[in-house]
């Protein structure tokens, strides 16, 4: 839906995300009725607010996402291709994709 609006429409990616954002949380307000939602199971209270070691479980998480992330952007092909085209408008038409399609 955010790819759509800012690829066609034109918008500016930041606005487009945080109006997604406001009108998701509207939807899951309609569909809770405003109420809380109840009876997770427990560990889902140990990823959000656990420790392992003195070091928050959401600190262990966010870690290891940035290791792969760095793993993928450094070793890997697509890593590479995805530094090759950046985010330059211009001189990602003269490429093989266009600037449509991304």
């Amino acid at each position: 839906m955010i790819g759509v609006i800012v690829a066609y429409v034109g918008a500016h990616p930041i606005l487009v995300s945080l109006g997604a954002m406001i009108f998701l949380q509207g939807v899951g307000e309609f569909l809770t009725r405003g109420g809380g939602i109840s009876g997770m199971p427990e560990v889902f209270q140990t990823i959000g607010s656990g420790s392992f070691l003195g070091i928050p479980i959401p600190m262990l998480i966010f870690l290891a996402a940035a290791a792969g992330l760095i793993y993928i952007m450094h070793f890997t092909r697509t890593g590479f291709s995805i530094y090759m085209l950046g985010s330059n408008p211009a001189r990602r038409s003269t490429r093989a994709l266009t600037s449509s399609a991304c």
